[in-house]
């Protein structure tokens, strides 16, 4: 409803009056989420797609290897199905624009995080203590092997601990840009 007060145009919404320049004074920029969420997607979607081809591979390790290491491929086929659920909820609470799920996911992510960490520091802990042992042992070629598959592994996780870090920020990013975007809109009714 619109009336007239004092030469100014006012209009009244949930039977608060707002005047016209207050509602065209508020900008709403939705393209900052849009690309935010655009970033998110993409980074998600290839995570998850490296962790099918992992849960995939991990299945057929299982099922053809009959050796006595069962915990590892246990843990390995645990690892795959975990990163799939993370990251496919990541996906389904992106596309969807939840933002309470995207806290969830950048918290859970941060915990995903501090389990990378340790892996790394474990990793590290193994090249240091191999170093000495190739001083030591006549089979340096042994010892090398293991040293370049020791740091391979330990870029590989590096490389994830990064990814995972610019999808937290990107998660929390999204999310408060959405609340901000839903407190704007309910701000403007309440005035």
């Amino acid at each position: 409803m619109r009336s007239e007060q004092g030469g100014e145009a006012v209009t009244v919404m949930c039977g608060i009056p707002i005047t016209d320049n207050k509602i065209l004074s508020v900008p709403i920029d939705r393209s900052e989420i849009k690309q935010t969420r655009c970033i998110l997607l993409t980074i998600i979607s290839i995570s998850f797609g490296l962790a099918i081809i992992h849960t995939i591979y991990s299945f057929a390790w299982f099922a053809c290897d009959n050796s006595p290491k069962q915990s590892q491929q246990d843990e390995s086929l645990l690892i795959s199905l975990l990163s799939l659920l993370f990251f496919g909820f990541g996906l389904y609470v992106t596309h969807n624009y939840c933002r309470l799920g995207l806290y969830m996911f950048a918290w859970s992510g941060i915990a995903v995080l501090i389990g990378s960490g340790v892996c790394i520091l474990h990793l590290i802990v193994g090249i240091m203590t191999l170093v000495p042992v190739y001083h030591a042992t006549n089979n340096k070629d042994f010892v090398i092997n293991t040293l370049m598959l020791l740091l391979m592994i330990a870029v590989l996780h590096l490389s994830a601990f990064v990814v995972t870090l610019i999808v937290i920020k990107l998660a929390f990013k999204l999310a408060k840009l959405i609340d901000a975007n839903e407190n704007l809109i309910i701000d403007l009714f309440k005035v």
